[in-house]
């Protein structure tokens, strides 16, 4: 189905619609929050069909740890390197695993092996720390006494565990529904362009898509998930149209960025970016109030991430080296006291702030100016990178009677919705 068909059309706004999304906003993400508002039409938990769906390995470990705490439901096969060594039709508790050179700490067993897995019959669940999830988990080795815990769940389930996460819970189900498609196919983009290179294809976090297990499922993220079952966003001439990296974010303040705000990108119709997006208004960080952070500061944060930001001795000056025809930072210049210059996107900046804690510099689509110790950032629009789908911006358009595949086609012109599988 061709994704831009529909959402040409024009649509007369229902009275008070922009009035009435102002008003609730704030209380829309203030019920996000709480996880209230869900959609309380009872739907299987449960893919539409598991015939064809793939498996996606979700690290839920953000950083390699010496220990994990898991647990399992009925049925359960606890193996090492694929033989069992523990089994049970009854649940497993709390059981506590460290890793010592070749040799796993199993509770009160001292087990030599590569890996561990935990799997579970029929609807059962694993456990890792408190948090329940479908399909198996593995414990890896990272050194000789770290390891990291790698979810193996369908793609379908995944995505159930996916969408409560990305969005609130009292909003449309057409959002829910395009959030799906579009979760779906950055996650099948990224088993197939990175999976073969580590064992885990995605994480669970911001870096990847915010993933909250079993324990996130909502009957809503189930409908939208078995309403768009297998469907993915493609591009390309027809005959070789190809899943492409489909990102999205919070809210766009106004423009669709282009994708190379935040990376290398190959200039493709669905990338480009640059519509008008004016339904993300009612968003608490449509606009945000002026930030200003330490010269100091930045530069801890750039050598946590660059390297090579040592050389510069500290931060003179940050500059804009260019901006988008919108007037978003591009890239900018960091210079130091000794003249030395860090040339990065401007986006760049924001995450190495973020990882240390800075979290109040919600996007780079806003104004840059030097106050002698501390950068100012201000008139700032928007929350996030801003490429592809703005979550807030979609619901908008829901509230208006946009369908999914209308929000979509917005979003990202000239690509396909294909059935994947």
């Amino acid at each position: 189905m061709d994704a831009t068909a529909r959402h040409r059309r024009r649509r007369p706004d229902r009275p008070s619609v922009r009035g009435r999304l102002v008003a609730v906003g704030m209380a829309a993400w203030l019920l996000g929050q709480l996880g209230c508002g869900e959609d309380k039409t009872l739907a299987p938990r449960q893919p539409l069909s598991h015939q064809g769906v793939p498996v996606v390995r979700v690290l839920l470990t953000a950083k390699p740890a010496v220990s994990a705490t898991i647990a399992a439901g009925d049925d359960y096969h606890l193996l090492a390197d694929g033989r069992t060594i523990s089994q049970s039709k009854g649940a497993l508790p709390s059981l506590k695993i460290t890793r010592k050179g070749d040799r796993w700490r199993v509770g009160r067993q001292t087990v030599p092996a590569r890996q561990l897995a935990l799997k579970v019959s029929g609807d059962s669940f694993v456990r890792f720390g408190r948090t329940r999830y479908r399909g198996e988990l593995h414990l890896l080795p990272v050194d000789e006494d770290r390891i990291q815990v790698v979810n193996h769940v369908d793609t379908e389930s995944y995505l159930a565990g996916v969408l409560p996460k990305e969005l609130y819970g009292g909003w449309s189900l057409a959002t829910y529904r395009a959030q799906a498609v579009a979760a779906r196919s950055f996650a099948l983009f990224h088993r197939a362009r990175f999976g073969p290179r580590r064992p885990y294809d995605l994480g669970a976090g911001e870096a990847s898509q915010v993933y909250g297990g079993m324990d996130a499922e909502t009957d809503t993220s189930w409908s939208a998930v078995r309403q768009t079952h297998g469907q993915v966003l493609t591009y390309g001439a027809p005959g070789q149209e190809k899943v492409f990296l489909v990102q999205y974010s919070s809210s766009c303040g106004g423009v669709v960025n282009g994708a190379g705000v935040i990376r290398p990108a190959n200039d493709i119709e669905p990338l480009r970016g640059g519509q008008t997006c004016s339904d993300c208004r009612p968003s608490p960080r449509y606009r945000w109030p002026t930030t200003r952070i330490s010269k100091t500061h930045i530069y801890e944060a750039l050598q946590a991430v660059y390297p090579s930001a040592r050389d510069l001795g500290g931060v003179a000056t940050v500059r804009i080296k260019s901006r988008t025809p919108y007037g978003r930072i591009m890239w900018i210049d960091v210079i130091g006291p000794n003249r030395k210059k860090l040339t990065i996107r401007g986006e760049d900046l924001r995450l190495a702030l973020l990882r240390t804690g800075v979290k109040t510099l919600y996007s780079m689509n806003c104004r840059l100016r030097d106050l002698g110790k501390q950068i100012e950032f201000s008139d700032g629009r928007g929350n996030g990178h801003g490429v592809g789908m703005c979550q807030w911006g979609a619901e908008g358009k829901a509230q208006r009677g946009w369908t999914s595949q209308e929000i979509l086609g917005f979003y990202y012109p000239g690509a396909n919705i294909t059935p994947h599988y």
